[in-house]
């Protein structure tokens, strides 16, 4: 079956794909170019292809490598050759940095330029939420790394405050309107005055069920907090060796003893006494 269109639409690259090796330009005794002639059918994806790399206003992203158009992709500030990224592959980066407690998001073409991206640009690409959740983390990381003395975090928000002595004051009032709870400093459950730490967690472990304590018992063995006083997150080790590194400080921590063994690294594992570096089954 034969389609139709008019001769001067056709590009050169197509007469030429078409009708052979060498180039092919309309022939003059066919008369007008808008006159109608047979037009071989080509494979659809082939076309719009080589009618797309063959357009001089686009541009390639320097991470996924495809084509696209000036107002659809975000460069860098680098000063010279500036490097450009389509915005699917930045909103990709910017949640991969975010999953990984990461607030930095700079240019990311392969070897790095240390440049960054416009921030008005950027918050149009990423969104109002996700440039939130990255200024959020981008403060909590300041606030860390001042080592306020004091600093405490609610349990249920993060949101932070210097508070009195411990010995002083037990409770902390979350200031946060959308959270507003009290908790314990020393447990970090919701506040129990009267009763200690201790007396609380018994009273309510009496009324939970056998499976469900054992189930959080196998909860709090898999998780491990970072022994950095300013950071304690927790981290879930699902497999691999007894060597952790938290990705919000970059402290590393052995999974057995739960220790900082930032300065020993594998030289804190070995033969008993010593943790070992894998779980034996």
């Amino acid at each position: 079956m034969e389609a139709y269109c008019h001769i001067s639409d056709i590009p050169f690259c197509y007469l030429w794909t078409v009708y052979g090796h060498l180039p092919v330009y309309p022939d003059p005794a066919l008369g007008d170019l808008g006159q109608i002639v047979p037009w071989p059918v080509l494979d659809d994806e082939y076309v719009r292809e080589e009618a797309h790399s063959n357009r001089v206003d686009v541009i390639e992203c320097c991470c996924c490598c495809d084509n696209f158009s000036f107002d659809a992709v975000l460069s860098c500030t680098a000063n010279g050759d500036r490097h450009h990224f389509c915005f699917t592959c930045v909103k990709t980066y910017a949640e991969t940095q975010i999953g990984l407690m990461k607030s930095d998001i700079g240019c990311f073409v392969f070897g790095g330029c240390g440049a960054v991206f416009d921030s008005d640009d950027l918050r149009g690409v990423l969104g109002l939420s996700t440039m939130n959740r990255l200024e959020k983390l981008k403060q909590d990381h300041e606030v860390r790394h001042a080592a306020l003395e004091g600093l405490e975090e609610c349990p249920f928000c993060g949101f932070k405050a210097i508070c009195p002595d411990l010995d002083m004051y037990r409770e902390f009032p979350c200031q946060n309107p959308v959270c507003r709870k009290m908790s314990c400093r020393l447990c970090r459950e919701e506040t129990h005055i009267p009763q200690t730490c201790e007396e609380f967690t018994k009273s309510k472990n009496e009324n939970i069920s056998a499976g469900h304590l054992l189930e959080e018992a196998l909860t709090t063995a898999l998780i491990v907090s970072c022994p950095d006083p300013t950071c304690r997150l927790p981290i879930e080790k699902n497999g691999g060796c007894n060597k952790l590194c938290c990705v919000r400080c970059g402290c590393v921590i052995c999974s057995v003893c739960r220790q900082d063994i930032s300065l020993l690294g594998y030289a804190h594992f070995g033969d008993s006494p010593r943790c070992p570096l894998f779980d034996v089954f």
